[in-house]
């Protein structure tokens, strides 16, 4: 994997620390991971983003505000969950706007497909929560048709958009009038 144009690991110890682990899956300039990491200075915060000059946007933030509990890594983030982050590791992963692609042909390229969720699964503790976030309505009610049917995962019911930073994609959309729609998943 790679950060800017390092290659760089991410410390076993520090994904594994004992005020728990978060993952900001297409994290983008950073936003919301810097947010959480100011917010949460007990737990960490991983981010994960395939955009070099994002990855590079992210961690110069994260430099510039000391933040000892963040960290981005650069990849696919299927990739990254299968070959980097320790199975049952994660307490929160947050997929937050990620591209809807929305033409027919282009739905496979969607984040939210079988693989990537075996892939969360695997990283998320038992109870850990899965978090997903959209402002394309038809790509919140595409998801839902799935999610419900897929094992080892419960809808919670909890409200996906109060109470948390807004990203950066968030908040732009916010000032236009468009709405947020998502879920939170639960691993059982």
């Amino acid at each position: 994997m790679r950060e800017g144009s390092e290659v760089i690991s991410v410390d076993a110890e520090w994904l594994g620390a004992s005020g728990g682990l978060e993952l900001d899956l297409g994290c983008a300039r950073g936003v919301f991971l810097v947010q959480m990491a100011e917010a949460n200075p007990g737990r960490n915060f991983l981010g994960v983003e395939r955009q070099k000059l994002r990855v590079c946007r992210t961690q110069k933030k994260i430099r510039n505000k000391n933040l000892e509990n963040a960290r981005v890594i650069g990849g696919e983030i299927v990739e990254v969950l299968e070959q980097v982050v320790p199975p049952e590791s994660a307490d929160w992963l947050h997929v937050l706007f990620p591209d809807p692609w929305p033409k027919r042909r282009h739905a496979p390229r969607r984040l939210l497909q079988p693989r990537s969720f075996s892939a969360f699964h695997r990283v998320l503790k038992c109870g850990g929560r899965l978090r997903f976030l959209t402002d394309q309505e038809f790509y919140w009610r595409e998801t839902l048709k799935f999610v419900g049917l897929l094992d080892g995962w419960v809808l919670t019911g909890e409200d996906p958009v109060g109470g948390w930073p807004k990203t950066e994609f968030q908040g732009r959309f916010e000032s236009q009038g468009i709405a947020s729609y998502g879920w939170i998943l639960e691993k059982r």
